[in-house]
């Protein structure tokens, strides 16, 4: 039996990927060029290598094909076109976010071969004969509406861990860790805040909703009352001990990132009213982020094929604008609300909105 050359090149690819990453620091790994040609944790890595296994397997038996170098747009959109209708839970397709993952580690593997330049990867948007649903949002803020008006017996079940995931835009994970410490007030702003441990086991701060404060504070007016603190200075964080005290605080009977879509375009435009837009527009992908200033990079194509971004010079951030899927803002907003959903980079918010 012919053994599957294209899976161990690409699993080989990507680990020379991750390697590649153990070299940089993080702020380093921001820049574009960087980025798309490494891999910064075992956890990214698996989940790589884990899709992989899959992208390439069907490719091996389906296409005929393997080597990289014979990977083809149209082979790429076949593999799709089988994953939407035959993959996913009890074969009954996938949905648009695994799909979303298989482009992924395919332009990841090809673009960390150099078989792809940065400027080629693919994207859901031009295979044509996927579900038309494919170009649309994963989730969407009619759709927290509409889950809410046809789940309406399961949200007043677990009314108050909905609306507290509504309000600060927790994961599953993050829902289940909560804890009466959990719940701070900022002592200059008086704005409430949840402080908690996402993904990658990172700390953040998640930010409350302008608009479900007053509820916030019937449910959890103590907590808030016993935290005040400058969040901007050292205070006492989380313990470990799980005290579970909401209904539904473990459950998975709601959809958490319909809400947390919601809370993304709803603390957006809340930050897009607090904060004054930007006199330098500058495209995201070219911004390097360093707590209050923004180094500006340009794009350099060289005459010998190679790509560098270079430092335009640095700024303030909030004399910056740019602009995230259909929003054009402060770059300040979308940076808080990326931090508020625990997500690194404000390119994720692509995912929200």
């Amino acid at each position: 039996m012919t053994k599957n050359h294209l899976l161990d090149a690409g699993i080989v690819v990507l680990n020379n990927a991750k390697l590649l990453g153990e070299r940089y620091s993080k702020d380093e790994l921001q820049k574009p060029g960087l980025m798309y040609r490494t891999i910064s944790s075992t956890h990214t890595l698996k989940t790589y290598q884990s899709a992989w296994c899959d992208v390439a397997t069907w490719l091996f038996e389906h296409e005929q094909i393997n080597s990289l170098q014979n990977i083809k747009p149209i082979m790429v959109e076949h593999y799709l076109i089988d994953k939407e209708k035959n993959g996913g839970f009890r074969s009954k397709g996938s949905n648009v976010k695994s799909l979303k993952s298989y482009v992924t580690v395919i332009n990841k593997v090809l673009i960390c071969s150099y078989i792809m330049e940065i400027s080629q990867r693919f994207s859901l948007n031009q295979f044509t004969h996927l579900n038309a649903k494919i170009n649309r949002p994963i989730y969407s803020r009619k759709s927290s509406n509409y889950w809410i008006e046809h789940n309406n017996r399961t949200y007043l079940t677990y009314k108050q861990a909905i609306d507290t995931v509504r309000a600060f835009g927790l994961r599953a994970g993050e829902l289940a860790i909560l804890q009466a410490q959990s719940f701070i007030q900022d002592k200059k702003t008086g704005k409430y805040f949840i402080q908690t441990i996402g993904a990658g086991n990172v700390y953040h701060l998640a930010e409350c909703r302008a608009d479900l404060r007053l509820q916030m504070n019937d449910y959890y007016n103590l907590f808030f009352e016993n935290n005040i603190v400058d969040i901007n200075g050292n205070f006492e964080g989380i313990n470990s001990e799980k005290k579970h005290f909401l209904k539904g605080q473990t459950s998975h009977q709601f959809p958490h990132e319909i809400f947390r879509t919601e809370y993304a375009e709803q603390l957006l435009k809340q930050k897009f009213n607090e904060y004054d837009a930007g006199v330098i527009f500058w495209p995201r992908s070219l911004l390097k982020i360093h707590d209050d200033q923004v180094e500006l990079l340009k794009h350099i194509y060289h005459a010998n094929g190679r790509q560098t971004f270079d430092p335009v010079k640095i700024v303030s951030l909030d004399d910056v604008q740019t602009q995230v899927g259909a929003y054009q803002g402060p770059l300040r907003a979308f940076y808080e609300v990326s931090k508020s959903l625990g997500q690194n980079r404000i390119g994720r918010l692509l995912a929200y909105i």
